[in-house]
């Protein structure tokens, strides 16, 4: 039996046993985080036995975990409300549970001697809660390896790091090599997670038939033209499949390289003598143009101009005209013989509407991001200033903020700003869905870096950072059920600017417990309105 085989039977087994016992899912999710938080409490101690014991009820909570899910999506079929409640908050459950293990892990570190483990527990949760957020806005099922064979379904697995692959990895990597080695290994795993996901075609994958577009059709008369869609794939196995459709293909010429081609051969009015409007195939013009060349250099013989792309012209004399007439300037358009006469519909790209609330949701947008967005009414792209945002933001974390004076600590927060019109955006662009984890990685970076270079406490800002990520975690999953319209709350430009500010007034220290506190009751409040049964204590 294969270890994944043996989790999962594992798991199965638990879940039977929580529903012998009539426990909620809610129960079980409780049951997983306090085991988190007892691994968490030994990983801490940073001597061999303590990790050992950590890694064993690490992964006791994970199988937890499992079956709260299970539980959850089995409540779902009968009560979707109270279901999906219980799931958001497994979701939350096993985030805080893994933060908590990332703290430990630091502490073990530090323990152990290690330097700067805080700055790399910050780094590796805010890889992977980028990352969670770019699979929340790809849409249901983008998580999910999709490899025909057993070899491929693995590989893309790992590329995926999924929860049961980082618990295994702290669970065998600690007790041997110590948490620092631990977090590292966690860390460019997540970073390679992050570039497979951020590769991935995103919430756009369906395509669908709609109706008639006049842009699309020929202007050849009454003949329409059929228009064909560009479908970029991802695999050789995709590419019998509809998958989602970037736009639709101009069609420059109507020459099909498949079928027989038509030359139509409209006669100048000015040419006298009775003519009749002459067709012939490309092979005739062809042989025309043979017969010509044996024959000599005839004035009246057809010469064809026939190019790789370029409609045919040709210049024909007729036989029958008075001698010494003027050849006659003949446009013959290649006209395919098989091309239909209903103009087909083109697809078009269709995102999936839970991925979009979920992307609108994961922008958690501010009172001023909003007023922005209202002011421009969706005129402005939303990528590019959060990338432009993020590189900033970076920069002068990379540089060290402690060497801005001043109002210059705020650099960060007037170019994220300038996405903040782009709330309104429909963010229907290619990557427009990839705007909540830029904000949200421009976020992490701001808050990490002001809190390490003015001396705030490292758990407290690691605590603050976790807190933003909770938020984040609890938006993606109550996307899928509204819209996450904008409400009277800070979001993460207000966050940024409280951030700022407490850095620019000297202090952060009082700042950060704050808004960390701020944030518990945010996530609170969001959990017990959104999903009213979790007070029942969820589905049964």
């Amino acid at each position: 039996m294969s270890v994944p085989a043996a989790l999962s039977g594992l798991s199965r087994h638990l879940t039977n046993w929580a529903v012998n016992r009539s426990l909620a899912p809610i129960s079980v999710a409780g049951i997983s985080l306090a085991l988190g938080l007892c691994a968490a409490a030994w990983f801490s101690a940073g001597t061999r036995p303590d990790d050992l014991r950590g890694a064993l009820t690490l992964c006791a909570s994970y199988l937890a975990w499992r079956a709260a899910w299970s539980l959850a999506r089995q409540g779902r079929a009968a009560q979707p409300a109270a279901g999906a409640g219980a799931a958001t908050l497994a979701e939350l459950c096993g985030a805080v549970s893994e933060y908590a293990v990332y703290a430990g892990l630091a502490i073990g570190g530090y323990e152990a001697h290690w330097g700067a483990t805080w700055q790399l527990a910050v780094a590796v949760m805010i890889v992977m809660t980028v990352r969670k957020t770019v699979v929340a806005c790809s849409g249901p099922g983008a998580g999910d390896p999709g490899a025909p064979n057993p070899v491929g379904r693995a590989l893309l697995g790992l590329l995926a790091c999924p929860p049961g692959g980082r618990i295994a990895l702290m669970a065998l990597v600690t007790p041997i090599w110590g948490a620092r080695t631990t977090l590292m290994a966690l860390l460019e795993w997540g970073i390679i997670a992050v570039s497979y996901a951020v590769t991935g075609r995103g919430p756009y994958r369906a395509a669908a038939a709609g109706p008639p577009d006049p842009a699309c059709s020929g202007a050849l008369g009454d003949r329409a033209v059929a228009v064909e869609s560009a479908v970029p794939v991802e695999s050789a196995a995709m590419a019998g499949s509809d998958a989602w459709v970037e736009s639709a293909a101009w069609v420059e010429s109507p020459v099909r390289a498949e079928s027989p081609v038509r030359a139509e051969s409209p006669v100048r009015a000015e040419s006298p003598g009775p003519v009749e409007p002459a067709e012939s195939t490309v092979a005739s013009a062809a042989l025309a143009g043979a017969a010509s060349a044996g024959g000599g250099n005839q004035p009246d013989a057809p010469i064809a101009l026939l190019g790789a792309a370029e409609p045919a012209v040709a210049y024909a004399g007729d036989a029958r005209m008075a001698g010494g007439a003027e050849p006659t300037l003949a446009l013959d358009l290649l006209i395919s013989a098989d091309l239909p006469r209903q103009l087909e519909p083109a697809r078009r790209a269709v995102a999936d509407p839970q991925a979009v609330a979920t992307m609108l949701a994961c922008r958690d947008d501010g009172m001023a991001a909003v007023w922005l967005g209202k002011l421009v009414r969706g005129q402005f792209v939303p990528l590019p200033p959060a990338v432009a945002g993020l590189a900033a933001t970076c920069f002068l974390a990379w540089l060290g903020m402690q060497n801005l004076p001043g109002v210059l600590v705020l650099t960060p927060l007037v170019v994220m700003m300038l996405a903040a019109p782009g709330s309104s955006h429909p963010h229907d662009g290619r990557l427009d869905w990839l705007t909540p984890a830029v904000l949200l990685l421009g976020q992490l970076v701001y808050v990490a870096a002001v809190g390490f270079s003015f001396r705030v406490p490292a758990p407290v800002t690691y605590a603050l950072c976790a807190l933003i990520a909770l938020r984040y975690v609890e938006l993606a999953s109550c996307g899928r059920r509204e819209s996450g319209s904008a409400e009277n709350r800070l979001g993460w430009e207000g966050r940024m600017l409280i951030v700022g500010a407490g850095a620019m007034t000297g202090i952060p220290a009082v700042v950060y417990p704050a808004l960390a506190a701020y944030l518990v009751m945010l996530t609170y409040t969001g959990v017990m309105t959104r999903w009213p049964s979790v007070r029942e204590g969820g589905c049964r």
